[in-house]
């Protein structure tokens, strides 16, 4: 069940959490937005691409679409799947990604983003950020109104994409949009405009939030930032050296609902100082507690 969730959890260091209260602007924190190319994963994107194609044909098949319009013929191999993301991400139009937990206090969490323990965990209000529509029968992500200008939160999936999937849903109200428009069209170079559009639409999000099951323990949820002007972005190196783009992601302070300080900190003066940092912006409400992880 593709379950909404209310607060999501940002691990990090303390050094950065300072350098992003140091970054606040206009009452939001600043994040670095990863471009999803340049993910620990190294099937990013295209893992989740590949598994979204799969879905076009049985969705074509209840829709009743024929040959000619069938959005699964286009990016038919994955030859032509590596053009496409190659030719996207040589111009930077492939989504950025700011990345949380929905482990408020998890170890694996403190070991590979929370500076070993002596970091700290960010808890974020995203409820009204997250785009699941409920019906009657079914919840699905309303891809058809997606607003570029705004920042959205979507729950990564890490199995089997079934009949009765959220993402399925998603992207048969997107398809049945398609058909729409598509429909008495003859003209074909207008034709491929609007199919190369609703492919590209239908692919661009979902991609980057379905992910290999080797993966599921990070439980993640993340706001996708879905493309950027290439003067926007800019370039850091990671832990291993590697050169990662990045661009800046504005989410609201008011957002900020908990602060959980790492297992090995020495709690008092870390919370002392956060608090401080916290109050001397205006940021009130934030509830600052000790991970209960017995770690050492």
């Amino acid at each position: 069940m593709h379950q909404t969730i209310n607060i999501a959890y940002h691990y990090t260091s303390i050094d950065i959490f300072l350098k992003l209260l140091d970054g606040v602007q206009n009452d939001k924190f600043m994040f670095w937005g990863s471009y999803i190319l340049s993910m620990n994963d190294p099937t990013e994107f295209k893992y989740g691409l590949n598994m979204v194609h799969q879905l076009l044909v049985p969705i074509e098949n209840e829709l009743f679409v024929c040959n000619d319009d069938r959005l699964s013929n286009i990016w038919n191999t994955d030859e032509i799947r590596e053009k496409y993301i190659d030719m996207l991400s040589d111009n930077y139009l492939l989504p950025f990604v700011v990345c949380f937990s929905n482990h408020k206090d998890f170890l694996p969490q403190w070991l590979t983003y929370g500076n070993n323990g002596m970091g700290i965990s960010l808890g974020f209000d995203i409820q009204n950020m997250c785009r699941i529509i409920k019906t009657k029968k079914v919840k699905y992500i309303d891809l058809t109104n997606y607003d570029n200008s705004k920042l959205y939160a979507f729950r990564v999936s890490y199995k089997r994409i079934s009949n009765k999937h959220v993402f399925k849903y998603s992207i048969r109200g997107l398809y049945e949009e398609y058909i729409n428009k598509i429909r008495d069209n003859d003209d074909i170079e207008t034709k491929c405009s609007i199919q190369l559009y609703y492919l590209h639409s239908i692919a661009f999000c979902l991609s980057a939030l379905i992910k290999h099951k080797a993966y599921s323990y990070e439980n993640e949820t993340r706001i996708i930032f879905p493309r950027s002007k290439i003067d926007d972005v800019r370039f850091r190196t990671n832990a291993k050296g590697q050169i990662v783009p990045y661009i800046k992601i504005g989410v609201e302070t008011s957002r900020l609902k908990k602060v959980i300080i790492g297992p090995l900190c020495d709690f008092e003066p870390t919370k002392l100082m956060i608090d401080t940092r916290l109050k001397q912006l205006g940021i009130n409400d934030v509830k600052i507690i000790k991970s209960q992880i017995p770690f050492r």
